[in-house]
């Protein structure tokens, strides 16, 4: 089953991509976590970047949520999985207690 992750920023900004195009899922501050596509529309030239601001995290939450996420993807049943929604403040892996903000769900070249 080909899976997709799904981030929600408002009614008419979500964006959906496909598992199989995660090229990393890393925290490069400390309330940032980048998630990277690789070769986005086909185009080799083309990445897909979603930043997610996390809350200041004194107790492996980020981490936490990483390996539950990991989890999440190998061995959960849905094949959509809402990594973080804003609207709501929720999402898989009890991503509401880590993420206050999705931004940044563009295609740019690198």
């Amino acid at each position: 089953m080909k899976k997709v992750l799904i981030f929600k920023v408002s009614a008419s900004d979500i964006v959906a991509v496909p598992v199989d195009r995660i090229a990393s899922i890393h925290r490069s501050a400390d309330a940032t976590v980048l998630v990277t596509f690789d070769d986005m529309q086909n185009v080799t030239s083309k990445c897909g970047t979603i930043t997610l601001t996390c809350v200041d995290d004194t107790s492996n939450l980020v981490k936490d949520w990483m390996e539950n996420l990991s989890k999440e993807i190998a061995y959960g049943k849905t094949s959509a999985i809402m990594v973080y929604d804003k609207l709501t403040d929720s999402g898989a892996c009890n991503a509401e207690n880590v993420f206050t903000n999705v931004v940044n769900t563009g295609i740019t070249n690198i």
